[in-house]
């Protein structure tokens, strides 16, 4: 059976109700720089913070973040802690499911 990955974009506890299409994709290859491209997206445009005290950029906490929110939801197939949660659910394709 042919199966595809769907990538939502949902609210801190990703209910069902806020859970929000943003991509299907046919194979993990080419969800990877997917994910990357969104979360990157989100985290350009919502974040806010300075800089640690150690002389982290903007840019280099940034880039830290998305790296972690990425591997985190291609690890566990979703993100927890955040504000903005992804999951990434696998279906297979021509398949009827129970009525």
């Amino acid at each position: 059976m042919k199966k595809v990955y769907l990538l939502y974009e949902g609210d801190k506890w990703l209910t069902n109700s806020s859970l929000v299409l943003m991509g299907v994709f046919t194979s993990d290859e080419e969800l990877r720089p997917a994910c990357d491209k969104l979360i990157r997206q989100r985290i350009d445009k919502n974040y806010e913070a300075e800089g640690y005290d150690d002389g982290w950029s903007k840019e280099e906490m940034k880039d830290a973040l998305a790296q972690r929110i990425v591997k985190e939801l291609l690890e566990n197939r979703q993100t927890q802690t955040y504000t903005i949660n992804y999951t990434i659910k696998e279906v297979e394709l021509n398949k009827l499911g129970e009525i």
